[in-house]
Formats: C-alpha cells, sequence, structure tokens
C-alpha cells in the first residue's frame, strides 16, 4: 500500500551531529503528540477503559460496523463466509502480538468496523439492485516490490485522461458516486480528514508515501474487505496472520475485486467524465498474477525492478514507522531480516507466474528503477510503445507538468540504512542474485 517516488540512502555507520540516521535507533522514541500520551497513558492505567471503548471481539465490532453501515435489524446481514475466519485470526494477532497502546488499539478497532461496513454496504447495495457489470477491457497494472517507483509511475500514468485510477475517497466509499455529488463532496472531506490525522500522527510519512482523499491509492486495499489482506500488516505486527494471509492469497480470487471496479464503474448522475482503461497497482499482485490474469485476461502488467537490498531497507523503515504509531515496541532491524525473506518469496513467486504466461513478452513490460528516475518521460514512451498505445498530446502535456509539480525529494529525502549481501541468509541471498541477473539490475 505505501511507497515512495524517491529515497536517498544512508551509508552504513553513518553519523551525523544533529539527527538520527541509523535506522536501527529510528524508533527509539517515536512520535507522540499531546493527544496520543494522554490516550496512552490512560489506557495504561486503565486497561479496561481501553478495551471497552475500542474492543476487539468479533461480535463487538461486527455490531459497530452494523450501526455504522445503517443496517436495521435483521434487515441485511453479512454472511459469515465472508469474514469469519480471517476476522478471528486478525483479531486473535492483534490482540496476542501485536503490543498495541492504546492508540493502537483505537486504530485497529477504527479500520476493521470501516472494512465490515463498506462491505454490508455493497453487499446490500447488490443484493438490491440488478447486476449490471460494466466492462473491464484490458486493465493496466503496475506490479513490483515496494519501494520500486510503483507509486511515482502510477500517478503519472494517471495523468493521461485515458487512464483512470481508484482514488482514495472511493476505496473507501466505493458506492457514494451512486448517490449524487453533495454525498461525493462529503465523503472526500470525511477521507481527507482521516488523511491528515494520519499524518498528525506519523510526521514525516509523507515524505515517503504522500496521498490525500483525491489521489490514486493501491487498490489492494479492496482486499480488506474479505478481511484476508496484508493491508492490514502494514499498520500492525500481526506475524501470524500475516503467514494466513500470504497462504490464502496463492489461491484467492478476484472476484471481490471486479465487484468493486464494477461498482465504481456505474454510470452516475451527473455522469462523471473518467478515463476508459483501469490503472491499478500493488506489490501485492506478485503474488497473484495467475489469479490476476483468471479474471482480466486482457490485462496489460508493469513490472517496476529495483535491487531488492534498497527494496528491504526502504520497506522496513516505512513500516516501522507507519507500525510506530499504534505500539511502542518495533525493532526496525528485524523487520528488516522479516522483508528480505518475504520479498524473496515474492520475487520467486512473480518471476515464475511471468515465465508461465503464454503471452508474456506481449502482455508485460519491464521497468528498471534506474531508468525512471533518470527519464521518466522516456520511460513513459517505451511503455506506450511497447503495448502499441499512442501517447496523446494532452497526457503528455499533463504528464509534464506532474513532473513539474512534483520535484524529487519535493517532501523531505527517507533516508534508511541497505543491508549487505552478507546479511543475508544463503537461500535469499541466491534468489536475489539470480532476479537481478534475469531483469539486469545491480544486486
Amino acid at each position: 500500500m505505501l511507497s515512495s517516488e524517491h529515497s536517498s540512502v544512508v551509508p552504513r555507520n553513518c553519523e551525523r551531529k544533529h539527527h538520527m540516521t541509523r535506522t536501527s535507533t529510528v524508533l527509539d522514541k517515536p512520535h507522540r503528540s499531546p493527544a496520543m500520551r494522554v490516550v496512552n497513558g490512560v489506557g495504561q492505567r486503565l486497561p479496561w477503559l481501553k478495551r471497552a471503548a475500542f474492543p476487539l471481539e468479533a461480535q463487538a465490532l461486527i455490531a459497530r460496523a452494523e450501526r455504522q453501515a445503517g443496517v436495521r435489524g435483521s434487515e441485511f446481514r453479512l454472511p459469515p463466509e465472508h469474514y469469519a475466519e480471517g476476522l478471528s485470526r486478525l483479531l486473535a494477532s492483534l490482540r496476542e502480538e501485536a503490543e498495541l497502546t492504546a492508540t493502537g488499539q483505537a486504530l485497529a478497532h477504527t479500520m476493521v468496523v470501516e472494512s465490515l461496513a463498506t462491505r454490508m454496504r455493497l453487499e446490500h447495495l447488490w443484493s438490491r439492485t440488478p447486476q449490471r457489470p460494466e466492462p473491464i477491457r484490458a486493465p493496466l497494472f503496475v506490479v513490483g516490490l515496494p519501494r520500486t517507483g510503483t507509486t511515482f509511475l502510477y500517478k503519472l500514468l494517471n495523468q493521461d485522461p485515458r487512464n483512470r485510477a481508484p482514488l482514495t475517497w472511493e476505496l473507501r466509499w466505493p458506492e457514494a458516486h451512486l448517490a449524487g455529488q453533495a454525498q461525493v463532496r462529503r465523503r472526500i472531506r470525511q477521507t481527507q480528514r482521516g488523511v491528515d490525522l494520519l499524518y498528525r500522527m506519523c510526521p514525516g510519512l509523507d515524505a515517503m508515501h504522500f496521498s490525500s482523499a483525491t489521489t490514486p491509492e493501491e487498490d489492494f486495499s479492496i482486499f480488506r474487505l474479505e478481511l484476508c489482506s496484508t493491508y492490514f500488516t502494514v499498520f500492525f505486527h500481526v506475524p501470524s496472520y500475516n503467514e494466513w494471509v500470504v497462504d490464502q492469497t496463492k489461491h484467492q480470487s478476484f472476484g471481490i475485486h471486479r465487484r468493486v471496479l464494477e461498482t465504481l464503474s456505474r454510470p452516475s448522475t451527473p455522469a462523471r467524465a473518467l478515463g476508459e482503461r483501469w490503472l491499478l497497482k500493488s506489490p501485492e499482485y506478485l503474488r497473484r498474477l495467475p489469479a490476476l490474469f483468471e479474471t482480466y485476461p486482457d490485462a496489460r502488467i508493469i513490472h517496476c525492478h529495483r535491487s531488492p537490498a534498497h527494496v528491504c531497507g526502504s520497506e522496513a523503515s516505512l513500516i516501522s514507522m507507519v507500525q510506530g504509531m499504534a505500539s511502542d515496541v518495533v525493532d526496525v532491524a528485524a523487520k528488516r531480516r522479516q522483508l528480505q525473506a518475504v520479498f524473496a518469496d515474492m520475487l520467486s513467486e512473480g518471476m515464475r507466474a511471468r515465465r508461465a504466461l503464454p503471452n508474456g513478452r506481449e502482455c508485460a513490460f519491464d521497468l528498471r528503477y534506474a531508468d525512471l528516475v533518470a527519464d521518466p518521460m522516456a520511460a513513459v514512451e517505451r511503455i506506450y510503445d511497447h503495448f502499441g498505445d499512442p501517447l496523446s498530446d494532452e497526457a503528455r502535456r499533463r504528464m509534464q507538468a506532474f513532473l513539474a509539480r512534483n520535484p524529487k525529494d519535493r517532501r523531505g529525502k527517507h533516508q534508511y540504512e541497505v543491508p549487505q549481501l552478507t546479511d543475508l541468509r544463503d537461500e535469499e541471498a541466491r534468489v536475489f542474485s539470480e532476479y537481478c541477473d534475469e531483469v539486469g539490475i545491480p544486486l
């Protein structure tokens, strides 16, 4: 979910007088606003109050989600098969492993309730209106490990009026546009308040991943509606739940994904001017390429590549900062070691799936991070040429304007420590070396 356009690297053993640069100590004192300190202090002294205000028990969460979704009595109930196992595993992991502060428990409670409520509203909508599947033709997916330039490329490609990426508010309120523009404006304001709160809780996060209610966001958050998604593992240390999710996603279909896109594609009154081609993005899709092409057989993918050593250091720094909002116990070095194993597995699965595609050369384009950063417009030209798409003058102007508005390090630099080859276990070093050789990038 969270990734960044540009990063700068802090060499090993680099020391500065005025501020920390070593990632192993970056969370010794995670940011705590006055409000967070008060909430955490009350939760520590009165744990029963924390549990009562923000329960992490299934029935309490379901009841609150029903109220938030506007469900009345037996009018509509979410079938247990849509959430039961995922909810049970997530809550157990949150309670037993995440070491949540009171702020963290409030954040987890809110995210689970919001996910359940969104699914309830959608199921209610789908049950009351006839299914009119909207055509989804040749969607364009940006894939690759996190921190490989995927977010930057995603936002750049979205400048083409032909492309349409889901926006942050749309992923939270997929049905809002059907109720008219007043409802849309209300949901945008509501979403923006949540984004602003996130950045206040985690200063510096915007330098790593900038978002707003009206910017494109990763669509993998759609899978949170099944309570089986790495969406939650970005914010909380839930290793047991994550292990289960990784196993499940190897077989999970894109059924819910397509239904949400079809809902977003439904015409509204007045009609919105939207791109004709869906533009989508998530690192998670490296694990899901077979299911992706099963649902979208004419899909096209842009696969972004960068040295896994940089990816591990950068993503560990980012996730540790995010999880520091919810817990006082975050080990950046341990997170980096975990991610090395996770990314080695993702690369093995993703590259194996790529090789198995019957038309892999035609439906996939490989883009090196260094090439993207060196000349973004040249990279875009090669992408469009590969897929045989014309790049209109209007699209080119908009992309150039976007680049002018978003220079490198506009919101600050992301500093992190890069693991060396000797830091990797033998299997990870082998996978990373083979991957780098195959795609032509330095390890």
